[in-house]
């Protein structure tokens, strides 16, 4: 594999990541040859040999412990995430540590019904025999977590992993140095060291632990980088959950509550100053309220808590990285063509990474900014003419992760929901799916792989296995075992074309039959129950109603 490649794959969410990984590891001289993890996946796949991860008593205490490690430490959680993202505390604890406790309690909650046997219905043919699917641990998975969440993300998906029966390493992002030394510290202290561990660094390091052979790996960035994850993980036929991201839509139609509708989807767009990856990267907004919208993001702004969202206002985050701000600058000072509202490189700061909020009305649709995931304070505002032209502009391009829609008509919200191509959606808001733990989360075609959050991350985490059992029934099969078995007739090949013919007719039959029936006998129940009423009643009157 080699070095501009490694650089890339472990990367989390950008490729400022990755320069920053490739300056480490230049300055530490590691080369990837004299690193061997080896050791650490023979360690943790003893462990998983041992069946010690099977027990669902062992799997809560480990839970338990990796929720009293949030809690024990939420002060130093919170000084960290505000050292690396320069975020407010209370976006902090909105942000990632909210999330992090819920999808440990949802697990711990849940884990005897998640980790039990699904029954699933039969075949007519397989009358007499069960079927079900069986959860069981798939064994040593590998977590490698992204800079702008960097709490959140372990947590949630490492809640999963755990409750699903796995052994995991964990590649927190070298980028949050403050969050990866803290997992560093934290994680020996209360978890089982054979059931977790933390490998650290750069390119070298990155390079080497993708050498192994694990049994699924989850990764969330970009698409680039998913791919050669992706490509890492096919040399072992490795199953990957990819969370990446993409362009995701905020449509604004004529029916929207145009206040509400600035509201949320300027606070999804520059919470963490952009650097979210449901947040939605630009607005198609109907032509006909276009200049309402505009007006009341500029209001928004205005009146925006705790002060201007302006460098001197210390609750407004910055941005990771200085490679990471020239990236963003690089598309608002693309020749996209359009006006810029507020903001702009020239207000910004790129010595202390800040980055203004910028709205750009109708941007070239083709330019940089409008092509490139902006994954940062930026804003463009494209108007068209229909809900229409927003459906066919989005579905134009590669599937988002998001796509949003704000409109108080019910029917218009189904019809944009239905049509458009998306891994998530929500209607009147923006980003709060991610924190929602009943419903998965994930993309879909450039916008990731697979899915998690709740049962579905176990589910995900977890091989499902099919299970038939016979029993002491005779199936179909046995009673009419002269079509499975030899001799290979004509009469034989005869009743089998005629089954495979004529099957459906016969299926769709019994259904209505036994429909038939089901409602027969509701109907007798419904006879009987008012014949009896009728019978007590003249029993306690002496007459008929």
């Amino acid at each position: 594999m080699s070095s501009a490649v490694t650089f890339v794959i472990m990367s989390s969410l950008s490729t400022t990541a990755g320069l920053a990984s490739q300056q480490q590891a230049a300055s530490n001289g590691k080369k990837a040859a004299d690193i061997d993890y080896s050791p650490v996946m023979q360690r943790l796949r003893r462990h998983f040999k041992t069946g010690k991860t099977r027990s669902l008593d062992y799997r809560r205490v480990q839970l338990r412990a990796l929720r009293k490690m949030l809690c024990d430490n939420i002060d130093a959680f919170v000084e960290a995430l505000r050292k690396d993202l320069g975020r407010h505390p209370q976006m902090c604890l909105f942000g990632d540590l909210y999330g992090s406790v819920t999808a440990v309690d949802d697990a711990l909650d849940h884990l005897t019904s998640w980790a039990s046997p699904r029954e699933k219905g039969g075949q007519l043919e397989f009358f007499g025999a069960s079927t079900r699917l069986v959860p069981q641990p798939k064994g040593v998975m590998l977590l490698v977590t992204a800079w702008n969440f960097p709490v959140d993300f372990v947590f949630n998906c490492l809640s999963q992993m755990l409750a699903a029966g796995n052994c995991v390493v964990i590649k927190p992002s070298e980028v949050s140095a403050n969050v990866e030394q803290l997992f560093v510290k934290l994680i020996p202290q209360y978890l089982d060291n054979d059931l977790v561990t933390v490998v650290t660094g750069g390119v070298a390091e990155s390079t080497a632990v993708l050498r192994e052979k694990f049994d699924h790996i989850c990764f969330t960035g970009n698409g680039f980088v998913g791919r050669l994850v992706h490509q890492a993980a096919a040399k072992h036929l490795t199953p990957v959950t990819l969370e990446l991201g993409g362009k995701g839509p905020a449509i604004v139609t004529k029916n929207a509550d145009i206040q509400k509708a600035a509201t949320r989807i300027v606070f999804s767009k520059f919470f963490n100053n952009g650097q979210i990856c449901a947040a939605a990267d630009h607005v198609l907004v109907e032509r006909s309220v276009a200049a309402r919208f505009v007006a009341a993001v500029r209001n928004v702004l205005k009146q925006y808590p705790n002060g201007p969202l302006d460098e001197k206002n210390p609750n407004y985050a910055r941005l990771v990285h200085t490679r990471h701000w020239d990236r963003v600058a690089s598309l608002v000072d693309c020749n996209h063509g359009g006006e810029i509202i507020c903001g702009g490189t020239a207000n910004g700061n790129r010595d202390t990474k800040f980055f203004p909020v910028t709205v750009i009305l109708n941007p070239d649709v083709n330019s940089k900014l409008m092509v490139e995931e902006i994954f940062g304070p930026v804003l463009p505002i494209i108007t068209v003419d229909s809900v229409d032209d927003a459906i066919a502009f989005t579905n134009s391009r590669e599937k988002p992760l998001v796509a949003y829609v704000f409109t108080q008509s019910s029917t218009e919200a189904q019809r944009v929901t239905d049509a458009v191509l998306s891994g998530t959606g929500a209607v009147n808001e923006c980003a709060l799916q991610f924190a929602c733990e009943g419903i998965p989360f994930g993309g879909v075609g450039e916008s990731g792989i697979g899915r998690y959050h709740g049962i579905y991350g176990f589910e995900e985490f977890s091989h499902m296995k099919p299970v038939l059992d016979r029993g002491w029934w005779p199936l179909w099969t046995d009673i009419v075992g002269f079509l499975r078995y030899p001799p290979f007739t004509q009469f034989n090949t005869t009743a089998l074309r005629a089954a495979v013919l004529y099957k459906g007719y016969a299926m769709s039959f019994i259904r209505k039959l036994a429909a038939f029936l089901r409602a027969a006998k509701n109907l007798a129940l419904v006879y009987f129950i008012v014949v009896g009423m009728m019978v007590t009643f003249q029993e306690y009157f002496g007459k008929s109603p």
